[in-house]
């Protein structure tokens, strides 16, 4: 008996002894990660399920090499910018934030919600320059200051129209004959005619598509000609895009085609077509053309697209030159907010997704074997029935380091740095409109604009609203608007010499 006790007391010290020491080690673990802060992380996009599992192991990566963890945080697109303005205007502490598309960059700088990185780069995230090309960085400089980092994808793309591929092939469309976008007149007759159940044209893109033949498009329905930037005289001329001849045609045709049922009937009272470009409803889309967006549109969509880049047929056509500006580097960064609590681990952090791919990738696109597969010719197959689905990897950072998906050309990354490279740097690249002066008639334009959409999609008689809408243009200061723009940029390229 005594032996028994003897044990039992023995055992029992161990076992004290055994929890004394797991508990320095979990004090000393405890102490350790109270110094481990977490940067919150806003990108546009659907919520996902297994966020949670993707942090998990993406913060392996990130915490041993910033000594921080990302708590990525996804807001629906189509409310993301009203979001985030809301949270910078009651200065609500968050680390990092997607501007771009969706979530105007200078709109962010201008109302102070950005942070000013430039004499931070060289200092604590110094790979970034070997990743974001000179230009690029030129673009998104803002008097003098940088306030977010280009994440390198396309940046110098052309609208296009994307059809899709069966109904191309089976009425024997030929891509390179179309210049123009009333050139589609046929094909759409044609899938009208044939298929009445489905909707020949998206305008999702609306006067854009027209006005982009040779005008580039700043906001306001400001632009200025593409002449402007190759002519050689130093000089941009501000216009008006809706008083330009190929807004006047747009409003036209679209107007026709609407009537003749090339346009859905209720286009006006659709907010979110997702499920009807899922389901292959619209013939014809409209967007920005890349290397690869075949097999993203299909991931996205199930439908197999062709593109035509009507625009590069056009300037051929017209013996215009065909020099490509790239001028997309504000369309997708990772900016740092002004109430970021760790500025410089922020920073590390845009460095780290910017050039580890395994981290990249993992964000981008999910864990191997459950979010995605990889078949026998070493591309990736999204499972768009997973918990995590993007298939938007220009989100996270610098597309040069995505896995290529099924479907893909294996060199897709390679010759979109290679357009990327050879785009001329545009001399209007860096330009910010200072709206100061005249920010009172961009509010009133803003809300004019948004009451005429009608234009954009055909559903009303022009004879109806064009003149009114002029008229209220006219008297909420467009051309007050017009000449400043046209002022700022004169001085722009001056002081650029």
């Amino acid at each position: 008996m005594i032996k028994n006790t003897r044990q039992i007391v023995s055992a029992v010290l161990i076992c004290a002894s055994v929890l004394s020491a797991a508990s320095c080690v979990w004090d000393k673990e405890e102490a350790s990660n109270s110094d481990v802060i977490t940067l919150t992380w806003y990108v546009p996009g659907n919520k996902q399920n297994d966020m949670a599992q993707v942090m998990e192991e993406a913060n392996k990566i990130v915490e041993p090499a910033i000594g921080a963890v990302i708590d990525l945080k996804m807001i629906d697109t189509f409310s993301f910018q009203e979001k985030i303005n809301m949270m910078m205007s009651a200065s609500e502490q968050f680390d990092l934030v997607f501007t771009g598309a969706g979530n105007s960059y200078s709109e962010c700088v201008q109302k102070g919600g950005l942070l000013d990185i430039s004499g931070m780069i060289d200092e604590y995230a110094p790979k970034l320059r070997e990743v974001v090309t000179d230009y690029a960085f030129d673009e998104v400089t803002i008097d003098g200051k940088i306030y977010g980092i280009p994440n390198m994808q396309m940046l110098a793309g052309e609208r296009a129209f994307f059809v899709q591929k069966k109904y191309a092939r089976e009425y024997g469309l030929d891509v390179t004959s179309i210049e123009k976008p009333e050139d589609l007149e046929p094909f759409l007759a044609w899938v009208h005619e044939k298929y009445p159940d489905l909707y020949p044209y998206n305008p999702g893109q609306g006067l854009g598509m027209w006005d982009r033949m040779n005008y580039i498009e700043l906001e306001s329905t400001i632009g200025y000609s593409y002449s402007d930037l190759i002519d050689g005289d130093d000089k941009i001329k501000a216009v008006w895009l809706r008083e330009t001849e190929e807004d006047q045609q747009a409003v036209e045709t679209l107007r026709e085609w609407y009537l003749k049922g090339y346009i859905r009937p209720d286009v006006l009272s659709v907010s979110d077509d997702t499920l009807d470009l899922k389901a292959g409803k619209y013939v014809i889309t409209t967007g920005l053309w890349k290397p690869g967006f075949e097999a993203e549109t299909y991931n996205s969509t199930g439908r197999e697209y062709i593109a035509v880049k009507y625009i590069y047929n056009y300037r051929k056509a017209n013996n215009i030159p065909d020099i490509t500006f790239g001028g997309g580097a504000k369309n997708t960064m990772i900016s740092v907010s002004r109430t970021c609590k760790d500025p410089e681990k922020a920073l590390k952090f845009i460095e780290l997704v910017n050039t580890n791919a395994q981290l990249y990738n993992l964000l981008a696109f999910g864990i191997e074997g459950k979010h995605y597969t990889v078949n026998d010719d070493n591309k990736i197959v999204l499972n768009a029935d997973s918990g995590y689905y993007h298939n938007a990897s220009w989100k996270f950072g610098c597309t040069y380091n995505a896995k290529i998906m099924e479907g893909q050309e294996d060199d897709v990354w390679i010759e979109t740095k290679k357009l990327n490279d050879s785009a001329a740097a545009s001399p209007m690249g860096g330009f910010t409109f200072d709206p100061g002066s005249v920010v009172n008639e961009i509010l009133a334009i803003s809300m004019i604009n948004t009451q005429y959409k009608v234009m954009a999609c055909g559903a009303e008689d022009k004879e109806v609203y064009w003149d009114e809408y002029v008229s209220k243009m006219k008297a909420a200061g467009i051309e007050k608007v017009c000449a400043e723009y046209e002022k700022q940029m004169n001085e722009f390229l001056a002081s650029k010499k």
